[in-house]
């Protein structure tokens, strides 16, 4: 009867044959690709929890704005890119920092499977899509205001809209098309920074004040 071998007497390839190098390099490849996940998820985790939140007071806040002329127009777009918003982040109460457990957000954090995590990061996309789509019918729609309107009453709605896309396009731009080290490494290196949490609300704040002064966030 033949005696089986130890493992540890198997030789594996020689050291710098071609499969030792063709072994090498497919380590080195799926090393970098977790490294770039873990990485590139992490950020886009921390910029959601971070911006998102005050993007939901902006949004809410430029929304509920009553100003004749003004406001019905807004309530329909900022109505439904807070509904897609919600699906994301949830209704977390002004000043939080983290989106509720229950929204698509806090399901990625709580999924323990990379297939659910880019499942839940799919649906993210699409449901930051659709925000950014409806914030784009209520700037649409300020063009057609009448010339009774304040311009700049119009302008502190503009910008305030274009803050919260901004914000939104950028947290976009983190989330990667899958988990290949090829999308994932073009992911991190196109990704737009969002801005600091302290800094949006400082720019939302300024140009909201001259106008609408109850529509700053604290």
């Amino acid at each position: 009867m033949t005696q089986a071998m130890p493992l540890w007497t198997i030789a594996g390839p020689r050291i710098g044959s071609w499969r030792w190098l063709w072994t090498l390099a497919l380590v080195v490849v799926l090393s970098l690709s977790l490294v770039l996940i873990g990485c590139n998820f992490a950020s886009f985790v921390e910029a959601a929890e971070k911006d998102l939140p005050i993007v939901l007071s902006i949004v809410t806040n430029i929304t509920n704005i009553m100003a004749p002329g003004v406001s019905p127009l807004l309530q329909l777009g900022g109505t439904a890119a807070l509904t897609s918003l919600a699906i994301v982040c949830g209704t977390p109460a002004p000043g939080a920092t983290q989106c509720d457990a229950t929204s698509l957000v806090g399901q990625y954090q709580a999924a323990t499977d990379q297939a659910t995590k880019l499942s839940l990061l799919q649906k993210i996309q699409v449901a930051l899509t659709a925000a950014n789509s409806k914030l784009s019918d209520s700037l649409n729609v300020l063009s057609t205001v009448g010339a009774n309107v304040p311009a700049n009453a119009v302008d502190a709605i503009r910008v305030s809209i274009a803050l919260a896309q901004t914000t939104i396009a950028a947290v976009i731009s983190m989330i990667p098309s899958s988990a290949s080290p090829t999308a994932l490494k073009a992911t991190l290196q196109h990704a737009a920074q969002p801005p600091q949490p302290k800094d949006l609300k400082l720019k939302y704040n300024n140009a909201v004040r001259g106008a609408f002064p109850t529509a700053a966030i604290a």
